[in-house]
């Protein structure tokens, strides 16, 4: 008989474009296509209930992105434009790192969670853990947990919107990743330290708040970045930085390893 552990080490994993193209009725070349990213690019992705025909930049000037109300309106409006982007982007993401963060059936939040790559990535090898994704509604977070329900890969996941706090019954959390999100944050320095509360001591917390002094998407909100350096001088003193570049590394550096003191 083989073992677990030599079936999970030769686990076939499936095509990335395998989800996307059941949950949209769609080919592999229009995941190829519709996923690239490219200046001025105006993907039509009207046969599936989205935008046709307009870049990013005008789908977010298309109302006002004032409030937390309007901006999360933005993500909901952009219909599967995240999910293609983020499916063709992340194909071969891996998050070894997080893993091994990971205890045998701790918790895990995945904050801004998209398609929810991280816990889908640790789903394929482990079944060990609780996952908690948080995100704005729309249909990034709809095809990610569709994504996981379909393969039955995690025994327990909950999901909260990205508003609400964390119940009681969920804490505390040993691993948080929060990666390519805080830009897009209204008020990222609460965020993170409702994130670090709910750690629990020595658990990890993985960043990658970059720094837009080059310019960025219209939706890195600039009060996002007025508190940039707040968020990081509240993670040294809350967390021992583990492993990644300083935050004030040109651009912001990469993903940061913080644990919590």
């Amino acid at each position: 008989m083989i073992s677990v552990r030599v079936r999970q080490a030769f686990r076939i994993e499936p095509p990335w474009w395998r989800d996307l193209c059941d949950y949209y009725h769609c080919t592999k070349r229009d995941a190829a296509r519709l996923g690239r990213r490219a200046p001025g690019r105006c993907p039509d992705f009207s046969q599936w209930g989205g935008p046709g025909g307009k870049t990013y930049e005008e789908l977010w000037a298309a109302a006002p992105r004032e409030t937390p109300e309007q901006i999360a309106s933005f993500y909901r409006e952009l219909g599967p434009w995240p999910v293609f982007r983020q499916v063709y982007r992340r194909r071969y993401g891996a998050w070894p790192d997080v893993a091994r963060d990971l205890p045998p059936h701790g918790r895990l939040i995945e904050y801004g969670c998209g398609i929810a790559p991280v816990t889908w990535w640790l789903a394929q090898r482990r079944q060990d853990f609780t996952a908690i994704l948080a995100d704005v509604r729309g249909q990034a977070p709809e095809f990610g947990l569709w994504r996981l329900r379909r393969s039955d890969m995690t025994r327990v996941m909950h999901w909260i919107a990205a508003d609400q706090l964390l119940p009681r019954d969920l804490r505390p959390v040993d691993v948080v990743t929060v990666l390519e999100t805080l830009e897009h944050v209204p008020a990222p320095l609460a965020v993170i330290r409702a994130l670090v509360d709910a750690l629990v001591p020595g658990g990890v917390l993985h960043e990658d708040f970059v720094s837009h002094e080059h310019g960025g998407a219209p939706s890195d909100l600039p009060s996002a970045q007025a508190e940039r350096s707040a968020v990081h001088a509240f993670l040294r003193q809350s967390c021992t930085l583990l492993s990644g570049r300083s935050p004030e590394t040109p651009g912001g550096g990469d993903v940061r390893r913080w644990r919590k003191r």
